[in-house]
C-alpha cells in the first residue's frame, strides 16, 4: 500500500495541472502529444536495441536462434508498445494518452460546473466505483462505467483548486491510515490464510486505493 498511490498520483497531478490551464484546443494537443510520443519513440528505439544486442530477447522461445536485423526487430517493438505487449507498466502512457484527449472537453465541463455541483460528481462516481469492487452485479454499476482514471484526473483538480479545510485533512487522515491498514491486513488474510492470490484489494479502481491516493496528493 506504500506505493499503489504513485500512478494515480501521478494522474491527479496531470488533472491539478491541465484542467485550469485555459489554451485552445489545436495548442494543447500539439503541445501535450509531442510532448510524449517523442520521447516515447525515441526510448522504445533504446531499448529495442537493449533488447536486441544485450538482453537477446529473441532467443527465449527459441534458444540457438540466428538475431534478427535491427530494422525489423523495431518494427516488431514498435507493434508490441502499440498492443502494450513491449512492457506492462507502459500501460501509464495509454492512460495518460486517452485522458489528453478528452482534457479540452473536461475543461469545458468543469467551467460551467459548481464546486457543490462537481462535488456531487465526484461523490457518485466513488459510490458507483466502491460499490462495484464489492458487488459487481449490483443494477446500477454492473454495466455502467466510470474509469477510475478520470475520477483521479478530476479529483487532482478539485483538490488543487479548492482545498480541504483542517476538519477534511483530519477526517481525509484518518481514513488514509485506515486505507493502508485496511489493505494490509485483508491483503495478508488473503494471501497466507485464505491462500487465494488476488489485487481485490489494490486494485486502482478500488476504495480503499482512491482513499490512500488522495491523502497523499493532499
Amino acid at each position: 500500500p506504500l506505493v499503489r498511490w504513485s500512478v494515480p498520483c501521478f494522474v491527479m497531478l496531470s488533472g491539478a495541472l491541465l484542467l485550469s490551464r485555459d489554451e485552445d484546443m489545436a495548442t494543447f494537443y500539439k503541445k501535450r502529444l509531442t510532448r510524449i510520443l517523442i520521447p516515447l519513440a525515441t526510448w522504445t528505439v533504446i531499448y529495442g536495441v537493449a533488447r536486441l544486442y544485450y538482453f537477446e530477447v529473441y532467443r527465449y522461445d527459441n534458444p540457438g536462434a540466428p538475431a534478427p536485423s535491427l530494422l525489423a526487430f523495431l518494427a516488431g517493438q514498435f507493434r508490441d508498445l502499440f498492443f502494450l505487449n513491449l512492457s506492462y507498466h507502459l500501460y501509464f502512457v495509454s492512460i495518460i494518452l486517452g485522458l489528453y484527449l478528452i482534457t479540452p472537453f473536461i475543461r469545458a465541463m468543469i467551467k460551467n460546473t459548481t464546486q457543490q455541483q462537481l462535488e456531487l460528481l465526484i461523490l457518485f462516481c466513488i459510490v458507483i466505483i466502491a460499490t462495484k469492487q464489492f458487488y459487481q452485479n449490483v443494477m446500477f454499476v454492473s454495466h455502467f462505467q466510470i474509469g477510475s482514471s478520470l475520477l483521479y484526473f478530476i479529483l487532482g483538480y478539485y483538490i488543487h483548486t479548492y482545498g480541504l479545510t483542517r476538519n477534511q485533512g483530519i477526517v481525509l487522515a484518518v481514513l488514509g491510515v485506515l486505507a493502508i491498514v485496511g489493505m494490509s491486513f485483508g491483503n495478508y488474510h488473503r494471501e497466507y490464510v485464505g491462500l487465494a492470490h488476488g489485487d481485490f484489494l489494490y486494485q486502482y479502481d478500488g476504495i480503499f486505493v482512491i482513499v490512500l491516493s488522495c491523502f497523499v496528493f493532499w
